[in-house]
């Protein structure tokens, strides 16, 4: 019987059978490759890091003053991260919209004595990240969503299924692949896809069901 293999450890069983059940009915056979599901903290700060380097910002964070590099830093986690044994209050959430990050970061930047023109870089390059690095403000961090290969999903039939059920699919193009959600009570299902610089495309469904909570 096929089954979901990779980073399953940590996710509800009866969530992963239940997706694995509408996969199965939108046509989508054999085992499937779970790339990230429950993220602890280090998986974070590995993700963190990873997103610093693609973006460059790994060799300017050195050379910018503390409280630039530490609200960056902030931006990104979404916390103010002390350490694995320490609390997580969220901060700079996604809720404050991009163009108040963006605002709130440029100024410290200029404050800080960089230039209107690098300060504008550098908060478009956070940004970016945060359009697909949740951080500490993830579903990832509770198991609530996984990351699965596009190119075995992306096919006829499987996005609107997935809808149907509930589910909110991030289509995240450039890394290749679908940020799956589980169904939420209250939530419906939706489709939406990541374009390479970072912006959200919305995509209706044919239909605008309600979650089906049977799937959750």
């Amino acid at each position: 019987m096929s089954k979901f293999i990779g980073k399953t450890e940590g996710l509800d069983p009866k969530k992963l059978s239940a997706l694995r059940k509408v996969l199965k009915e939108a046509g989508i056979e054999g085992d499937i490759r779970i790339n990230s599901g429950l993220r602890g903290h280090d998986e974070m700060l590995r993700i963190y890091k990873s997103r610093l380097k693609r973006e460059k910002l790994d060799s300017v964070m050195p050379d910018l003053p503390k409280s630039s590099s530490d609200m960056i830093k902030q931006m990104i986690l979404k916390t103010d991260y002390k350490g694995k044994d320490s609390k997580i209050d969220i901060v700079y959430s996604r809720n404050l919209g991009k163009k108040k990050i963006k605002e709130i970061l440029e100024k410290q930047l200029v404050k800080d004595g960089l230039s209107a023109i690098k300060s504008k870089a550098i908060a478009n390059k956070v940004l970016k990240i945060r359009s697909d690095f949740g951080g500490f403000e993830s579903g990832h961090t509770k198991g609530n969503k996984v990351d699965i290969n596009r190119s075995l999903l992306n096919k006829p039939g499987v996005k609107d299924l997935l809808v149907k059920k509930g589910y909110r699919v991030l289509d995240e193009e450039k890394n290749g692949i679908w940020d799956i959600a589980f169904p939420e009570p209250g939530k419906k299902g939706s489709y939406e896809i990541l374009k390479s610089k970072g912006k959200i495309k919305k995509s209706k469904p044919k239909s605008a069901p309600k979650a089906d909570m049977e799937n959750k």
